[in-house]
């Protein structure tokens, strides 16, 4: 008899915070531990509640513990201690959580063997999540508001370029996707059509992060796009920002899997289309050094932009 697995990883959000042990839902207090008690008990923000989602999620989509996953961990680990008395066990528990997640890949129990020989890459085929359970039969009904303040082209922009100028992080480094989708036809939001609510996020495995969705929230995603590229994270962050005046977020929270999800936009799919693709273009041209910094070309002609200018990006672009 062969080894097999006695563990599978965590496939969704709710199953990497059972298996860490975070708290669930969108109100949480601090993990750390006290002098006193068990836990902390001071509560985390409602943006760390929704950082914490997002985190988690990525963990489940990246199927193992890829390179980025002990990065993520990290942020992870920050996020779940309070600001002013925890920060300092945030190591400890992200190379807790490391070992927990480690132990999924080496904990042999015997069983039938693996179909294929060792050492052999295993198909993607093989890799994929099981089927989830149909969704519910009824249209779900999402309620949005606007999740940021109005600004001005020039802050907006000012944003951008500092975004831009900042060297890339080593969770930037991996290569990956962004897509784009949009709810359910039959998907109703504030009572009308949901057609124009379109989500934008990145994946280093879209099929999986896809398939992740559809178990969590319940609902089939409306693919509009997929745009691969370096650095997805960098360039999804940079159109969050330059479509931050229509971004949404789901004030009631996602009527599948509770999570108010922060990454809805609301705005023309050619628009979107469009707006990424110009991203993606642009990072082909390999603007940034191996080491992360902008090329000194783009930063010249960065210094040189009108930020006031509402099209300004695509003179910048336009020169490669």
């Amino acid at each position: 008899m062969s080894a097999r697995y006695d563990h599978r990883w965590p496939e969704t959000s709710e199953a990497v915070r059972n298996l860490l042990n975070i708290q669930h839902g969108n109100v949480l207090s601090c993990h750390g531990r006290a002098k006193h008690k068990p836990s902390c008990g001071n509560w985390l923000s409602k943006a760390t509640a929704a950082e914490i989602a997002e985190l988690t999620c990525s963990i489940a989509a990246s199927g193992s513990v890829t390179r980025q996953v002990p990065q993520t961990l990290k942020e992870l680990a920050r996020a779940v201690m309070c600001r002013r008395w925890h920060q300092d066990q945030s190591g400890s528990k992200a190379q807790l959580w490391e070992q927990q997640l480690n132990s999924i890949a080496i904990t042999p129990k015997c069983g039938r063997s693996s179909p294929f020989p060792k050492n052999h890459p295993v198909p993607e085929t093989a890799r994929m999540p099981r089927s989830p359970d149909p969704p519910r039969s009824q249209p779900l009904r999402h309620t949005f508001e606007y999740y940021c303040q109005e600004k001005t082209f020039f802050e907006i922009n000012l944003e951008v370029k500092f975004q831009l100028m900042v060297p890339l992080r080593n969770t930037e480094l991996i290569p990956g996707s962004i897509y784009a989708f949009s709810l359910p036809v039959s998907h109703l939001v504030n009572g009308k059509s949901s057609q124009e609510y379109v989500k934008i996020g990145y994946s280093s495995n879209v099929h999986r992060r896809l398939a992740e969705i559809y178990r969590n929230c319940q609902y089939q995603p409306c693919l509009i796009g997929t745009w691969e590229m370096p650095s997805p994270r960098r360039y999804e962050r940079i159109v969050h920002l330059l479509l931050g005046s229509v971004r949404m977020s789901e004030s009631a929270g996602c009527p599948g899997c509770h999570i108010s999800h922060r990454e809805w936009f609301k705005f023309n799919i050619k628009g979107i289309r469009d707006l990424i693709r110009s991203w993606q273009q642009w990072a082909s041209l390999k603007p940034y050094s191996n080491e992360g910094y902008l090329r000194l070309k783009w930063q010249n002609r960065l210094d040189q932009l009108d930020l006031s200018h509402s099209t300004c990006w695509v003179s910048f672009m336009s020169h490669g």
